[in-house]
């Protein structure tokens, strides 16, 4: 005779639905300006990097004639997307 199993009882996950989805990119590190490519960002950027963390940074800045969508492609193809504001960035923009 076999138990039935009970609501209270633990079920076994789905392993279909326990995967996650795969990420090109851990983090995305978003921001503009030499100040913080060389100050704050630059810093997290080799800080996750040495902590194993597969971080997208631009480094060559967003050239002219680029195509968003292919920055767009990146920011998607993150798990975590992390913007970074400095001072001269919110003062380019007002």
């Amino acid at each position: 005779m076999t138990k039935r199993k009970t609501a209270d009882e633990p079920q076994p996950l789905n392993p279909s639905s326990s995967k996650r989805p795969r990420f090109d990119f851990d983090v995305f590190l978003s921001f503009r300006g030499e100040d913080t490519r060389k100050g704050f960002s630059g810093h997290l950027y080799e800080a996750l990097k040495q902590r194993g963390v597969n971080v997208f940074i631009d480094s060559q800045g967003l050239d002219k004639g680029k195509k968003v969508e292919e920055l767009f492609r990146f920011i998607q193809g993150s798990e975590i997307f992390i913007p970074i504001f400095s001072k001269a960035t919110l003062n380019q923009n007002g």
